[in-house]
Order: structure tokens, then C-alpha cells, then sequence
């Protein structure tokens, strides 16, 4: 099963370094641009998933607090099998995370926050 949430990049920062396994979806419209990823954590590794599907997927199912982990994981699962990821640091996720908390009010940000339980 897995809980949705949206997070500010304050609480995100605070909560990521403890959960072994997630999934963002981050969005933020600056000025100039539009930022947007998808990362997937499982235990210490941080996956950039760069997956058009797979992001459209997560737009759809945002609208769902709750609901099975299984249709996210299995759209997870085909991105990295197609090799769409980059493998990167939690340290870079959180300083994303920080320069986009910094930004504040300049970039409407929006972090869809997906944790995968067992029951």
C-alpha cells in the first residue's frame, strides 16, 4: 500500500534522510523555468527517473491519497528496466530540495510525496 502526501521542501527535507523507500514527484515553476523530477529512494540510493510515462502515471494517481503500490512500482520498475534513471546522492536530492526551499515565494512548487508501507 502506499500514502500520498504533498510536502513543502521543508518537511520533505526533514523526513527524507529517515524513509527507506519513496517516491517524488517534484515540480516548480520559476520565473525563467520549469523544474520537474522524479526520484525514487530505496533505502540509501536515489534514482532520477527521466520517464515521461511514468511521470504522467504519478499525475494521475496525485489525485489518490492512498491506493495500491503495486501500479506505481511496476511503472518504477519499467523505467529503470528501459534504463531511464540517472543514479544519484541524497545529498543532491536535499540540496535541490534546499535551493528550491530558498526560492520561496518566486517558484509555486508542488511535491507529490509517495511512501510505500507494509502492512
Amino acid at each position: 500500500m502506499f500514502y500520498q502526501q504533498a510536502l513543502t521542501p521543508k518537511a520533505l527535507l526533514r523526513m527524507l534522510p529517515h524513509i527507506s523507500e519513496c517516491f517524488l514527484l517534484i515540480q516548480s515553476h520559476f520565473k525563467e523555468r520549469y523544474y520537474q523530477v522524479a526520484v525514487y529512494k530505496y533505502e540509501k540510493e536515489c534514482f532520477i527517473l527521466r520517464d515521461d510515462v511514468l511521470v504522467k502515471k504519478m499525475g494521475r494517481l496525485s489525485l489518490s491519497s492512498h491506493g495500491d503500490e503495486e501500479e506505481i512500482l511496476s511503472a518504477i520498475e519499467e523505467a529503470l528496466d528501459a534504463n531511464h534513471y540517472l543514479i544519484t546522492e541524497e545529498k543532491n536530492v536535499l540540496l535541490d530540495l534546499r535551493t528550491i526551499e530558498k526560492m520561496g515565494e518566486t517558484a509555486k512548487t508542488t511535491i507529490n510525496y509517495f511512501e510505500f508501507v507494509d502492512l
